[in-house]
């Protein structure tokens, strides 16, 4: 479980259609927005042929914030 709260992230479909992405990352993960739209976005990447990593969510987002009301799971699973 992740909190996804991003307007801007990459559509996973330039890394098929954009050659200098495709060349540099892996895709790894895809998430989507948690609007009605559902829209899809890279959640993590990797290098092809050098070690970086990049993500797009907040896994300790889950662990760090306790404000009421805030529709964040704070169970076991999740943390």
């Amino acid at each position: 479980m992740t909190l996804n709260s991003h307007n801007d992230g990459i559509d996973p479909v330039k890394f098929i259609t954009d050659d200098g992405l495709a060349s540099m990352y892996k895709l790894t993960s895809i998430s989507y927005e948690p609007e009605a739209e559902h829209r899809p976005f890279t959640a993590s990447v990797e290098g092809k042929n050098y070690p970086f990593f990049g993500t797009q969510f907040h896994p300790e987002k889950t662990m760090a914030i306790f404000t009421d009301n805030s529709g964040i799971n704070h169970s076991w699973e999740s943390i």
